[in-house]
């Protein structure tokens, strides 16, 4: 009952339509990034999981805006909560319990949550499909640090305020164009 209250709640704060766009956002990010890592065979993202991401993220902005009196919330802010919420609550889920030897051949799955969060965290800060184009040195640089922050989401303990430290670094030499 409580969590129908504060759901009903946010609604009236952010509006159906704004809320509604966000988990629709999510859901083709998600379906998507299965899709591309021809991952359908094996996992799927599970909606109910999305709307708790939805609920506890809406919860964090709002309490975003009371406590620093703003009307809206800065992009990377957006980008580190939502990319929080979904590394927390892993919304891609197996369809059954995979053969053991199915992570040796697709060692990513083990993953999948923590790699699209890498993927995440960037499209929802910058226009990925504008890449800025580097020298050779840089753009493997650039890799190791991605590999590393996939490391770090599926290792360490993770925060929104790691990740907007992580975006600020990021614009230090940014690999795609901002929003």
């Amino acid at each position: 009952m409580k969590q129908r209250k504060s759901y009903n709640e946010l609604i009236k704060i952010f509006g159906i339509e704004c809320i509604g766009e966000r988990f629709a956002y999510l859901i083709e990010s998600g379906n998507y990034f299965i899709k591309i890592k021809n991952a359908e065979k094996y996992t799927f993202l599970n909606n109910e999981i999305v709307k708790e991401i939805i609920i506890d993220y809406y919860s964090d902005i709002r309490r975003l805006k009371d406590f620093h009196i703003i009307e809206k919330v800065n992009p990377t802010k957006v980008s580190a909560y939502l990319t929080y919420w979904v590394l927390r609550k892993k919304p891609i889920q197996f369809i059954k319990q995979p053969d053991p030897s199915l992570f040796e051949k697709k060692k990513f799955l083990i993953e999948i949550n923590e790699w699209w969060c890498v993927s995440l965290l960037l499209a929802l800060a910058y226009d990925t499909r504008n890449p800025i184009l580097h020298n050779a040195a840089t753009t493997r640089r650039i890799n190791i640090f991605l590999e590393n922050l996939q490391y770090y989401f599926t290792y360490r303990l993770v925060n929104p305020q790691t990740l907007e430290l992580c975006l600020h670094a990021l614009n230090i030499n940014p690999i795609y164009a901002p929003l």
